[in-house]
């Protein structure tokens, strides 16, 4: 913390004073604060790269608030000195202008450069990922997604404010004479007073278009009859378990594709990246449902394309389509209370339950979404933490707890559950694969010169490496493995390389499930997404379900129609597009239940 209260504070007040001394005589106040800004930002990057290697500006995600205030104060210092400067002038109006067309090019300048690097680092934008990064919480340090931009946007447009007031300096640079002055034409004034809001809306429009405005605008002000015609209720149905109940682990495998299978197995790769995994299939040990004739995987729908947005849709039978209303340290009071999901079904048939994740749990809701539905044991980094097993210090990968290590927990926790007297669910969040580029276990070969898909080749050994412990434990003969992943990879730049054709889908297998072999018209060819795998996983450990629907999703080994065989893939991804009144009052705010 002290770190932060320097460089953010105490060095700039060094800064500003030693200025003011050595040039208060030579040096006009706009101009002293210009380079007390400049100055105070370049020392602060020196020190933010040499201390954490990176940008002081991303540190805005990272390190403290009092980065945050800083440049909040920062902000208002800027305004406070441009009018103190123009009152001593005498003039009789402020050129408020002047400061507009600051802020607005200033606000270009860094929106453009924030827009090219949305494009270039996030494949796959949809408007939900927008919608869901706006107004949801990113991490319990910084709150949300808004303020984060926020934070970076107030020192960029700070900074180039103090810049203009050096540029402009009669000090620091030739004056332009009352003459020079007197021959500019009204045009060239017009010209430079208008360009900073001309190039501010054609980044806009550009921007709003590129990240899903129009489609952001369509879901607020439509009202679809999708759920009102096909959701079924789970506890509207008949759901009924085994005599002796199968044990479940489910492993999010972080953005695994089916598309890193090589193109012979029905990927887009010329080696499979995931040979480990795709043996178990071979072996005829795993079931993979495919969209084509070959092994393939889950199409995505709009509220399943991010991490929780995935596991919610996968465990629930409908899309997370919009975030609940979050504290700043990212919990939630009322997590979607209508819904009902595999969670719920099996805390209340008897299951102990647990999340089992090296990040923080707390980011985007996670852990509200766990505890609310099933009541499971919350494991995360801030519990490895808590217990000793981990530290603040120890941080490997992206998030803190690399998944080699992460799995060696989960061994523990699975041999815990194991030894009790009620059947287990253990969900397993793996993070290693996570754009941009991933994270290489130390104990892994970087074969390609590619970091993102050194990234997918080692954690899926790691991966398997732990499905292998699973099968070699006592309990393994009552237990069905899900190994699925979340979501499509939003790493942009590694897929560029890929036929334009093929069609990218989530990796999804069952491992040891209750069924005998399927035919293949029930595993192959299929019209399905994200929604339909909650029934498919009941069924996989044994559970019956009348009329094999829950949600809006259909148990795949039934080989009853889904309901993108009955309707079509887009008629439901453009349903889901938009707002569903039905939906809202209904399941994420149990409106129906509360009158």
């Amino acid at each position: 913390m002290f770190f932060q209260i320097f460089i953010t504070l105490i060095l700039p007040l060094i800064l500003s004073l030693g200025l003011w001394f050595l040039s208060k005589r030579n040096i006009d106040l706009k101009t002293h604060f210009g380079l007390t800004v400049i100055m105070t930002l370049i020392v602060t990057n020196a020190f933010s790269i040499v201390k954490y290697d990176a940008s002081f500006l991303n540190q805005y995600f990272t390190a403290k608030r009092a980065f945050v205030y800083f440049s909040a104060i920062v902000f208002v210092a800027a305004i406070v000195a441009f009018i103190i400067c123009n009152a001593k002038t005498k003039l009789k109006k402020l050129p408020l202008y002047r400061l507009f067309s600051w802020i607005a090019l200033s606000v270009v300048s860094i929106g453009t450069l924030y827009y090219l690097w949305l494009l270039g680092s996030l494949g796959n934008i949809t408007f939900d990922i927008i919608l869901f990064n706006i107004l949801s919480p990113i991490n319990s340090e910084t709150g949300t997604f808004t303020r984060d931009i926020i934070a970076i946007t107030v020192p960029s447009v700070v900074s180039v404010i103090a810049w203009r007031f050096v540029i402009y300096s009669d000090v620091l640079t030739t004056p332009i004479n009352k003459e020079s002055k007197s021959r500019v034409g009204i045009a060239p004034k017009i010209f430079s007073r208008a360009l900073p809001l001309v190039l501010a809306i054609a980044v806009l429009m550009h921007a709003s278009y590129t990240l899903k405005m129009p489609e952001i605008y369509n879901y607020f002000t439509s009202d679809n009859e999708l759920f009102e015609t096909y959701y079924i209720d789970p506890n509207s149905v008949d759901i009924k378990f085994p005599e002796q109940k199968r044990n479940l682990i489910y492993i999010f495998f972080e953005s695994l594709e089916a598309t890193y299978f090589d193109k012979a197995n029905g990927g887009a790769m010329e080696q499979n990246l995931i040979p480990s995994l795709t043996k178990y299939l071979d072996d005829g040990e795993a079931v993979n449902f495919s969209h084509q004739s070959t092994y393939g995987g889950i199409r995505t729908v709009p509220g399943a394309t991010w991490s929780i947005g995935g596991m919610v849709t996968q465990t629930s039978g409908i899309p997370y389509v919009w975030p609940p209303t979050s504290h700043e340290d990212g919990t939630v009071e009322n997590y979607m209370p209508g819904l009902t999901n595999l969670g719920d079904i099996l805390y209340a048939n008897g299951y102990h339950n647990r999340l089992i994740v090296g990040a923080r749990s707390s980011d985007y809701g996670v852990k509200s979404y766990y505890e609310q539905h099933g009541n499971y044991d919350i494991y995360d980094r801030l519990h490895y933490i808590e217990t000793g097993q981990s530290s603040h210090e120890y941080f490997k990968g992206q998030f803190g707890i690399e998944d080699r290590t992460m799995l060696e927990f989960a061994k523990e926790s699975i041999l815990e559950m194991s030894a009790g007297d009620q059947p287990f669910h253990a969900v397993v969040e793996t993070v290693d694969t996570h754009f941009p580029d991933g994270y290489v276990d130390e104990l892994c070969d970087a074969p390609s010169i590619h970091p993102y898909e050194n990234s997918i080749t080692c954690d899926e050994r790691i991966v398997a490496d732990f499905i292998d412990w699973i099968k070699a434990q006592d309990f393994y003969e009552n237990t069905t493995i899900v190994v699925n992943g979340d979501h499509l990879s939003m790493d942009k730049t590694y897929f560029t390389t890929i036929d334009s054709d093929y069609e990218r889908t989530t990796f999804n297998m069952i491992i040891n499930p209750v069924w005998d072999e399927l035919d293949p018209s029930i595993t192959r060819n299929r019209g399905f997404n994200a929604t339909d795998i909650f029934p498919t996983v009941l069924s996989a450990i044994g559970v019956e379900i009348e009329g094999s629907k829950l949600g809006i999703a259909t148990d795949l080994s039934s080989g009853v129609p889904t309901l993108t065989e009955t309707i079509g893939h887009d008629p439901i991804f453009k349903a889901l597009g938009e707002t569903s009144q039905y939906y809202n009052r209904k399941i994420f705010w149990n409106k129906d239940n509360e009158e």
